[in-house]
């Protein structure tokens, strides 16, 4: 009986590992809800950041695309545009400007569209509460970031990866 026990319990951790295993690989190669890696993502947005979800409100009544007013949490790409264009210009002083640190942007607020759009695919709607990784364009004519991405859950995999595609590894 006993040598049935620990033959199980080889077998059950054995097939735990294979298929965490197997499950972890596949993640190194997988895409997004939309069929395009993270790191193609990465390659086009021009700002990444993690941030929080303050509130989320309607463009229009009769559509599905909404804005998100975001507080920052960490910048992965695109610094400079959010420190120049989206924080209070008082705050940076001229003299600052050609060595903007990432503490310049951290809990900054910023205006967020293009939420809803890819929700029939992807579901990237986000509620008030919500942390998440944000992919977006900026629009230096309209001074407006627009999400270019589906939404990425927060965790420590995505958060190592997204650093890694930015650092180019």
């Amino acid at each position: 009986m006993e040598f049935w026990n620990k033959s199980k319990l080889f077998g059950l951790v054995l097939g735990c590992v294979t298929f965490c295993f197997t499950f972890r690989i596949g993640m190194c190669t997988s895409t997004l809800c939309d069929g395009v890696t993270l790191e193609n993502h990465e390659e086009r947005a021009d700002v990444i950041f993690t941030a929080y979800v303050i509130n989320v409100t309607s463009v229009t009544n009769f559509s599905n695309d909404f804005s998100a007013k975001l507080r920052i949490k960490r910048v992965f790409k695109g610094n400079t545009i959010l420190a120049l264009n989206f924080i209070n210009s008082m705050k940076l002083r001229s003299s600052q400007q050609p060595n903007i640190r990432t503490s310049d942007t951290y809990n900054a607020v910023v205006d967020v569209n293009g939420f809803g759009v890819f929700s029939a695919k992807c579901g990237t709607l986000v509620r008030q509460g919500d942390t998440r990784i944000i992919f977006t364009t900026f629009n230096a004519a309209r001074r407006r970031l627009t999400l270019s991405a589906p939404v990425v859950p927060i965790s420590v995999y995505f958060l190592d990866r997204v650093d890694h595609a930015v650092d180019g590894e």
